[in-house]
């Protein structure tokens, strides 16, 4: 299932992994299937260990980490964790993250002049993400966990 949550890149951001994306030469998608949905399964992507898949990734995971939300492990290659339990990770806190990933802090948008309008319009959306995200956490968005066979009583 794709989840689109509009405005998390900047449109430079996206514009560049556009370019990326459409010079990359694509796989059929069934060579991650198992035997059952390779049936079924009827798309394209790029390989896993694609450099424009894994150059996207490392802008979202390196911003992710330097908010605090993802800490790197002492293994070769590195891994990522939670840098902290997830239900002290708010889902607006991570959303900011991602949005930043990769955003020159002189051309973010806090640092280019607007107009009083825009100034406006972006201080309520702000507003209004903050209300409607306050108190949801990354925790939350998982669900009820199952607890592990080596915790039930």
């Amino acid at each position: 299932m794709l989840v689109r949550i509009p405005d998390v890149l900047t449109s430079e951001q996206v514009a560049r992994a556009r370019r990326a994306l459409e010079e990359a030469e694509w796989v059929d998608g069934r060579v991650t299937a198992g035997h059952q949905s390779a049936r079924v399964k009827h798309n394209t992507q790029l390989p896993e260990t694609h450099p424009v898949a894994e150059e996207i990734g490392d802008v979202v995971l390196t911003a992710l980490q330097s908010r605090g939300i993802l800490a790197t492990t002492g293994d070769e290659p590195p891994g990522w964790l939670p840098a902290r339990a997830l239900d002290n990770v708010s889902v607006k806190e991570l959303l900011d993250a991602v949005r930043g990933a990769g955003e020159d802090r002189y051309l973010s948008t806090e640092a280019l002049p607007g107009s009083e309008a825009v100034e406006q319009l972006l201080e309520r959306y702000e507003h209004a993400t903050e209300v409607a995200l306050r108190g949801v956490s990354v925790k939350d968005l998982a669900g009820t966990l199952p607890v592990p066979p080596a915790e039930r009583g």
